[in-house]
């Protein structure tokens, strides 16, 4: 008996079940891999032409039951190079692109609790301020009839940047660095709430 396919001597270092399946731990945390033939639905969005040997390598990220991201990368499974190299991306990029999502769903919860206790994202109520740090989004609040009308259907101006200085650290003022031209931006902790409003910034992945 001689085994032709996969070549044998191609060995990337690394077994997978008879289901394709394995299971790693990158940096603490358990990713499952799943190594599968490349079909006709892959093209062309995973990979242009389908070769002999091509594979997709898919791996996901579930904590507490919640499934954090899905990545792939294509190799060659008569490669033992690209292997290699597909499933290091794959664990890299699952474990990068599950702790962006953990951070987006804590900042996304975070605006929820403020808004069920009453404060609104300016921090009204119990007057809680971001914490030096943070990545906010500061917008104007419409303070005439005119400016009300005009934003119910437009974004009001904003402001995105991080957090250099709080009044949770007992300062009078709070300062965000916006970078570019921007640079830091200072507003007075007074009457804040009366002409801005504030909530964590929230990328698009987490929103989506």
């Amino acid at each position: 008996m001689e085994q032709i396919h996969p070549n044998p001597n191609f060995n990337p270092g690394f077994r997978v079940g008879l289901d394709g399946r394995a299971v790693f731990l990158q940096d603490g945390f358990r990713v499952d891999i799943h190594v599968r033939p490349a079909s006709s639905e892959d093209v062309p969005y995973t990979v242009a032409v389908i070769e002999p040997g091509d594979v997709v390598i898919t791996g996901s990220i579930t904590l507490d039951g919640v499934r954090l991201c899905e990545v792939y990368a294509t190799a060659n499974e008569d490669d033992p190079f690209t292997m290699r190299d597909a499933l290091s991306r794959v664990l890299n990029d699952a474990v990068g692109t599950a702790r962006r999502k953990a951070d987006n769903l804590v900042a996304l919860i975070r605006k929820v609790d403020q808004k069920n206790a009453g404060e609104g994202p300016s921090g009204r109520g119990s007057c809680s301020w971001p914490s030096a740090g943070d990545s906010i989004l500061v917008q104007d609040v419409p303070t005439t009839a005119a400016t009300r009308e005009l934003w119910a259907t437009r974004k009001p101006p904003s402001r995105k940047g991080q957090v250099v200085e709080s009044p949770a650290q007992g300062v009078s003022v709070l300062s965000i660095d916006c970078g570019g031209e921007w640079g830091v931006v200072s507003y007075a902790a007074g009457d804040f709430s009366q002409r801005y409003t504030w909530m964590p910034a929230v990328t698009e992945e987490a929103t989506a």
